[in-house]
């Protein structure tokens, strides 16, 4: 498990506005040398981090800092995206952290906090005995560090084979049910998913990253107020998250109360103002106040978003494409299928057609139409068949 563990090592980690005169934190170098041979990746980039923590090859992650810089925010907040199954597997090195990294790692759930002097020998004796764990395939094991590693991994299959069984265990584990929350939510299945994380919450309603789930969850299902309350809960933890102010900042939007969603959004920019969330939300702002320029060129800085987002900008297509801005509307779909994952362009697609068929350009409308088609991995989605019959018909008359 060693080669499945990755050190980020930010540069001048012990540093920040109080400690100017700190000396930069690192690991000694006989940790270093020793840790690289057994396969351990030691990185000081933040890029290079990411693309390690997003090739899926890594599990066991370390962060090297005793402050909450702006590093190892973004790193914390990359490991809570994508191994917030593992939590158990993310340790703070340092010998003594900030309050603010404290609580970060709080609302993460870490709470693993070892010292940075002699790291390979707590690091060695303790991937040992979670590599036990988790070969250990007895009735006493962790079932639910196996199926954390097997999310992880992306291997779903390890979680289908025992599905019945799971949801059982579900009922009275909050492990597993979180766990069924995550697997649903990577099959697509919104409404199981935040059904799964509500029942983990029902069993321990201290669970903070089922409390996390369940709030983005909740806001993606149109019920902003409920998420509220659950951002709250977090926001009591750990003050200092960018990604959650700006989730914020959208949930009061879709309440109408866009005072309290300009708040939280200025909360969010201070802490990190090109925070990509945080621009979504500029882009609903910028709608909002009738800019639609503004909102057409802040898209520009948006990347790879979800199915909410994207529901936003389909509805705010819809309303120019009524109000006979369809040059605009047209400018707005092409921008978000760039930026869609490949799961929700066949949507945007068919959109598209729609527009150009509104305004008789069927030949346009019937090329978005194959396009949809081609990329449609929904079966129930007969909008697209019904568009196609109805383009032929034009076209045959």
């Amino acid at each position: 498990m060693f080669k499945n563990t990755i050190i980020f090592e930010p540069p001048n980690a012990a540093q920040n506005s109080t400690q100017e005169s700190s000396a930069p934190l690192a690991l000694g170098e006989e940790d270093r040398v020793w840790l690289t041979q057994k396969g351990v990746a030691i990185l000081s980039d933040l890029d290079a981090a990411v693309a390690k923590i997003m090739s899926g090859q890594f599990l066991i992650v370390c962060l090297v800092a005793e402050n909450l810089t702006p590093e190892a925010s973004k790193f914390l907040r990359l490991c809570q995206k994508n191994l917030g199954v593992l939590p158990q597997w993310q340790i703070i090195v340092g010998s003594n952290p900030s309050f603010e990294l404290q609580a970060f790692a709080s609302e993460c759930s870490i709470k693993n906090f070892w010292p940075s002097t002699d790291l390979r020998k707590t690091l060695a004796p303790w991937i040992l005995e979670q590599n036990k764990q988790v070969t250990d395939k007895t009735d006493e094991a962790d079932r639910s560090l196996r199926i954390g590693v097997a999310l992880a991994q992306g291997r779903l299959e390890v979680i289908e084979k025992s599905l019945e069984a799971l949801k059982t265990e579900a009922n009275f584990d909050f492990r597993v049910a979180f766990h069924l929350g995550n697997y649903y939510e990577r099959v697509f299945r919104p409404d199981l998913s935040l059904q799964l994380f509500s029942k983990s919450l029902e069993l321990n309603s201290k669970y903070i990253p089922a409390i996390y789930q369940c709030a983005q969850k909740l806001l993606e299902n149109g019920r902003a107020g409920e998420a509220i309350k659950n951002f709250d809960r977090l926001e009591m933890i750990n003050p200092k998250n960018p990604d959650r102010k700006a989730l914020m900042a959208q949930a009061y939007a879709d309440t109408g109360d866009w005072e309290k969603a300009k708040e939280y959004s200025s909360e969010a920019a201070s802490l990190e103002p090109d925070n990509l969330i945080l621009k979504e939300f500029e882009v609903r702002a910028a709608f909002e106040s009738g800019d639609t320029q503004a909102a057409l060129d802040t898209l520009d800085s948006c990347k790879t978003t979800n199915d909410y987002f994207i529901k936003k900008l389909n509805a705010e297509a819809v309303k120019l494409s009524q109000n006979e801005q369809t040059e605009d509307a047209l400018k707005l779909y092409n921008k978000a299928w760039n930026i869609a994952p490949d799961i929700l362009r066949f949507r945007i697609s068919y959109n598209i057609a729609l527009a150009h068929y509104r305004s008789s350009k069927f030949d346009l409308a019937a090329e978005f139409c194959a396009r949809a088609e081609s990329e449609c991995n929904d079966p129930t989605f007969d909008k697209i068949a019904k568009l196609k019959k109805v383009l032929s018909e034009k076209v045959a008359s």
